[in-house]
């Protein structure tokens, strides 16, 4: 290959010297203004782990869940297990139940508190059916018999083990968010102009107001999320202070499930992408021990993934429990690019100390974009695939990492070069780096000619006993086992 581009050099590589490494001040200026412009909307990015975010709007089970919620009502709703190890109707504990009742009855957005204060008793003592409708008792009425009660509570198929364990030491609470009416109406016009889609009745004007109204319904849906999840914390709040005096919660519904899931995903996010930049800053400090060669891989690893969560806030695309870590596979993939455009800049630098910056960056470019190309281009495609799964997560995913992989290609092969140009050009590497003899590399090309029969032997168990073990993959799609048994859900 030529160390300098001559005369041969190709239209393309003499636009690209042109354009971008004839002007790396304009090109860094223009990707700082996308990073503001992006980053400003990434404060947008948003998760969703509700219905809609985990499977296709034409999927059989969804369009039989809304059907039960059109006739039963919203599963917003959620139930605690309250305990103390001791009968519940002991007057301390139903002292207890009550200021806890009242207590959250006081948050704005629970409509209504049920438990076994609240229920009609109609054997405590014994009312006829004739006077069912307005002569039952409650626990807290003077009427009550707390012996009769108790025996009502822990033997009737109505509330024995719905409201009161089988030996009445634990009872639950059922706490009602109350409904939006803003948000129910756009669910229940969507929901009929998605089964008149379904039907092929949709006009053109039917289907621009599908789009309009699931627009509303996004957005409305952003708000309560934040909203509900702002209930879970207050609603935690008010237990904590109960655990400290003794007493045992267990929280289920489907609002705790959603905020919970909600907040793993955002720890993980935070923890991941600080874990993998640490490990990829460290990795570049022990092997480059030079500023520019940490800080401009760990900058352009950064841009696609402004980029593309500005992208995502900008066309409120809400990730899910699946999509959401994009952003950490996204480093590691634009980081190999980054290191085999520094390694075979050093190479070349090395072995033409009297080669200006620009055109060792020319070389490098024309030599590694090709071979960086199809690499990104089979990551792309293998992504790709993930389109047709039927899955919305994993659809979702797919698209993220497709149009990450290929944005994070561009990235390398502008705004680095051009960022490269902008540092000095410094003392020339080591002279070992240009020659391959003192490589790792080199050292894996001498044992495989060595030992061509026993790799290839090697090789071959192992693709019979992945074979093997293919016959035998299961998968798991439980749920409950996707967390750790010390969390709430």
């Amino acid at each position: 290959m030529r160390d300098a581009p001559n005369e041969t050099t190709s239209g393309f590589a003499r636009l690209y010297n042109r354009v971008i490494l004839g002007h790396p001040t304009l090109v860094v200026l223009a990707f700082a203004a996308g990073i503001v412009f992006f980053g400003y909307h990434a404060r947008r990015f948003r998760l969703d782990a509700s219905s809609d975010s985990l499977v296709l709007e034409n999927d059989a089970d969804l369009k039989y869940y809304e059907q039960t919620r059109q006739l039963f009502g919203s599963d917003d709703y959620i139930v605690l297990a309250f305990s103390l190890g001791r009968p519940v109707l002991d007057d301390d504990v139903l002292r207890s139940l009550r200021a806890l009742s009242d207590e959250l009855e006081k948050i704005p957005a629970v409509e209504s508190v049920n438990s076994i204060l609240t229920v009609p008793l109609f054997q405590s003592p014994k009312v006829s059916l004739y006077d069912m409708g307005t002569k039952h008792t409650t626990l807290e009425m003077p009427a009550c018999d707390r012996r009769l009660a108790f025996l009502e509570l822990t033997e009737s198929p109505l509330w024995r083990n719905n409201l009161i364990s089988p030996d009445g030491r634990t009872t639950s609470i059922v706490l009602t968010f109350k409904p939006d009416p803003v948000y129910n109406r756009l669910g229940d016009e969507r929901y009929q102009l998605r089964r008149r889609g379904a039907e092929g009745k949709l006009t053109r004007a039917d289907a621009a107001r599908l789009r309009a109204v699931s627009r509303s319904y996004d957005e409305r849906h952003a708000e309560l999320s934040a909203q509900r999840r702002a209930d879970v914390a207050r609603i935690r709040a008010s237990l904590s202070r109960y655990r400290a005096a003794g007493y045992d919660f267990v929280e289920s519904g489907v609002p705790m499930i959603v905020a919970d899931m909600v907040s793993y995903i955002e720890r993980d996010i935070v923890v991941f992408g600080i874990g993998i930049l640490a490990f990829l800053m460290l990795v570049l400090v022990l092997l480059f021990r030079e500023l520019r060669w940490v800080l401009l891989p760990i900058v352009t690893c950064a841009i696609p993934v402004v980029f593309l969560m500005g992208y995502l806030g900008l066309t409120s695309w809400e990730t899910t429990v699946v999509s959401a870590n994009f952003s950490s596979l996204l480093l590691i993939v634009v980081m190999q690019n980054a290191i085999y455009l520094m390694v075979r800049f050093r190479e070349i630098h090395a072995r033409r100390h009297d080669m200006a910056t620009r055109q060792i960056l020319l070389q490098t470019v024309r030599e590694i974009s090709v071979p960086c190309f199809y690499a990104s281009s089979t990551m792309v495609a293998g992504f790709a695939t993930l389109l047709i799964s039927g899955i919305v997560p994993v659809i979702d995913f797919g698209w993220l990492m497709a149009i990450g992989v290929s944005f994070a290609y561009v990235v390398n092969f502008t705004f680095f070069p051009a960022a490269i140009l902008l540092f000095p050009k410094g003392a020339p590497p080591p002279a070992h780096l240009a020659t391959l003899d003192r490589s790792p590399v080199s050292f894996l090309a001498d044992f495989s000619r060595r030992h061509r029969a026993a790799i290839a032997a090697v090789a071959v168990a192992l693709l019979a006993g992945s074979i093997a073990g293919v016959r035998k993959l299961q998968v798991e799609n439980r749920f409950i086992d996707y967390f750790r048994k010390g969390t709430p859900i």
